[in-house]
């Protein structure tokens, strides 16, 4: 009797070693493409956690169910891995980083700040460019975009002028922009090199901004930027 229990107690030790740990989801009759090129398509899956563990049949896969693991009939239906579009314009992405990065600049102190450290990084004589700055004046980093709608200050879109970058960017030229295009601000040096002064006028489809005194503020829209785009 010793040796017959000593036996059934090994027995049940080995099945119970030889059993896979359950896992928390099974996806059974479905059409499941895998992207494996050696079993492109299968019946069944088994995910543990965030990780898919196991795919085959029903039958192999069931073998990872438990007392707690959710099972899921697909009943014929079709599934595979998720798509993750995470949306990021390389080139956009690329210049913010070689130009300067003003996306959560919206106030002048910042502006400021934000280029002088560019123009320390560039070459003397580079371009200064990209910029977005204001894009998020509205809506804080991570909002759903359902709250606000206007500016925190009720002032209107934050504008800045040539003369918070002048004094840090002497022999750099700068084109910077809001992140929806809608202007550009460009610095002394930018609009000398443009030809653009006080008596310049406006191209079609284009505004150049000038303040009570008729003075450059540097802010350019439309055709504008793009004269000194050229």
């Amino acid at each position: 009797m010793k040796r017959l229990v000593a036996v059934l107690t090994c027995l049940t030790a080995a099945i119970a070693c030889s059993a896979p740990e359950a896992a928390d989801l099974i996806l059974v009759n479905g059409r499941l493409y895998t992207l494996d090129e050696q079993q492109p398509w299968v019946q069944a899956l088994a995910a543990r956690g965030d990780r898919i563990v196991a795919v085959g049949s029903n039958s192999e896969i069931r073998q990872f169910a438990g007392a707690e693991t959710e099972t899921i009939d697909l009943g014929g239906a079709f599934a595979s891995p998720g798509f993750n579009d995470s949306h990021v314009h390389v080139g956009a992405t690329g210049a913010l980083l070689v130009g300067v990065n003003l996306l959560d600049v919206h106030e002048p102190e910042a502006f400021t700040q934000r280029i002088a450290e560019a123009a320390g990084r560039l070459p003397e004589g580079s371009w200064i460019t990209r910029g977005d700055w204001g894009a998020y004046e509205q809506w804080a980093a991570g909002s759903s975009g359902r709250e606000g709608g206007e500016p925190a200050s009720g002032a209107g879109p934050f504008t800045p002028n040539r003369q918070l970058i002048d004094d840090v960017t002497a022999n750099q030229p700068v084109l910077v922009s809001r992140f929806d295009r809608s202007m550009y601000l460009a610095n002394t040096l930018a609009l000398e090199l443009a030809g653009i002064d006080e008596d310049t006028p406006e191209p079609r489809g284009g505004a150049i901004e000038r303040d009570a005194s008729g003075n450059l503020t540097g802010i350019l829209r439309g055709a504008a930027a793009r004269m000194v785009m050229d």
